[in-house]
């Protein structure tokens, strides 16, 4: 088999892009390198199976797990890879390869690490991770965080994974305007932290308020998605289906339910970790920018500043993720309930257990032709969500399949099948 072409994964339009962003020049170079060796090691065998394995890479950026590191680093060869891979399951382990610089010599293996999961990951405090996995001979894939390409055999696909670009512009306008928002008292805020409060001056904050709602603003669209994927990938282990409405508050979509269990004001558990992981991503962000949003007379460097936000922010926003996943598992949990999790856009649980009502009128022509081989409850879910712009469901079956429907003002009612 030909190897040429497989280090272009990298010119994958959505790879490239990420690439760009998050990849140093000479992790750029270590990533060539690994991707032609794996490619050379699918072709091995081991005792007469085929190897199969995870090549992960060492980050400072992106260390939310501890690596387990050898006493002596091996080369990254194929021999090697055909030598210790099956040791390691590529499902739940990665071989952690050491970046090196272009006269640093060869790329080493240099220990383990539990696979990196991109769910719910703060997108300064661990950065997307890049994993190169190998599945049968001459199949190699390059993913970095949820955008995958795969070389197979000498051609290159791309696929799209997770549930992304959701019609929600409202809701994440209103994300970024309180997580924007510090309340104070003497001008000073306080978020609570997982050791200590972080004391926010508020004339600090009001300096740097456009770049605080840039942070914010950018990121929030991205956790926003990230946080129903979660919700999604809890109720697919579940292995028991389920189905989750979102709908706008105000939007009287009670009529659209028999009976269930309803709370008689919205959870709001999940849009407050969501809120608060936003403010904390932004003061983390500027820290390590060497900007201050705080009083400390003793911090009077930008070095002093970034370790302060390493030390003191950093523990800060992995408990509020920490928060958010347990919130998340909450609400996964309410649609092992017969019926439909009700929930509102900016994720306040209001009921569960609720029977969808039958719907009324003509659907979209692709989204019924898509019905025709589906069940009742994707049925009453897409009629569910056609009657209300702005409205998101997600049915998850028990064979693992999952659809997401959304329903945008002007664009009417779609459906979306994604692979998690």
């Amino acid at each position: 088999m030909d190897s040429r072409g497989i280090t272009s994964l990298i010119d994958v339009p959505s790879i490239r892009e990420l690439v760009g962003r998050y990849v140093s020049p000479a992790l750029q170079r270590t990533l060539q390198e690994a991707l032609k060796v794996a490619y050379l090691a699918s072709l091995h065998q081991n005792e007469g199976r085929n190897l199969r394995f995870a090549l992960a890479f060492e980050r400072e950026a992106h260390r939310p797990r501890q690596v387990d590191l050898f006493t002596q680093p091996a080369e990254l060869s194929p021999k090697q890879l055909q030598s210790i891979s099956a040791a390691f399951a590529p499902e739940s382990t990665c071989l952690v390869i050491a970046s090196v610089e272009p006269d640093g010599g060869s790329p080493s293996i240099i220990g383990t690490t539990p696979r990196p999961r991109t769910s719910l990951s703060g997108p300064q405090l661990y950065q997307p991770p890049v994993v190169i996995d190998v599945d049968a001979p001459g199949v190699v894939s390059l993913s970095i965080g949820e955008a995958k390409a795969v070389f197979r055999r000498g051609e290159i696909s791309e696929q799209s994974r997770g549930i992304t670009g959701l019609p929600l512009i409202a809701e994440t306008e209103h994300l970024v305007r309180e997580a924007c928002t510090v309340k104070v008292d003497g001008g000073l805020g306080y978020l609570s932290g997982e050791q200590e409060s972080i004391p926010i001056d508020a004339a600090n904050w009001e300096r740097h308020g456009g770049e605080i709602r840039s942070i914010v603003r950018r990121t929030a669209v991205r956790i926003y998605d990230q946080t129903l994927e979660n919700i999604a990938r809890k109720m697919l282990r579940a292995r028991r289906g389920g189905a989750l409405l979102m709908v706008p508050a105000g939007s009287g979509a009670g009529k659209l339910f028999d009976a269930g269990r309803w709370y008689r004001q919205p959870d709001r558990q999940i849009s407050r970790d969501l809120e608060r992981t936003l403010t904390l991503e932004a003061v983390f962000r500027l820290a390590r920018m060497g900007r201050r949003v705080f009083r400390a007379a003793e911090l009077d460097s930008s070095a002093a500043i970034m370790t302060w936000g390493n030390e003191k922010v950093r523990p800060a926003l992995r408990a509020s993720l920490a928060s958010l996943e347990n919130s998340c598992q909450h609400c996964a949990d309410l649609t092992e309930a017969d019926g439909a999790t009700v929930l509102l856009t900016d994720f306040g649980i209001a009921g569960f257990s609720a029977k969808i009502t039958s719907h009324e009128g003509p659907l979209p022509a692709l989204l019924s032709r898509y019905l025709e081989t589906r069940g009742n409850r994707h049925r009453s879910m897409a009629g569910a969500v056609a009657r209300h712009p702005g409205a998101i469901g997600l049915v998850v079956s028990q064979d693992g399949e999952i659809t997401v429907f959304t329903h945008q003002q002007g664009v009417g009612a779609r459906h979306l099948e994604v692979v998690l």
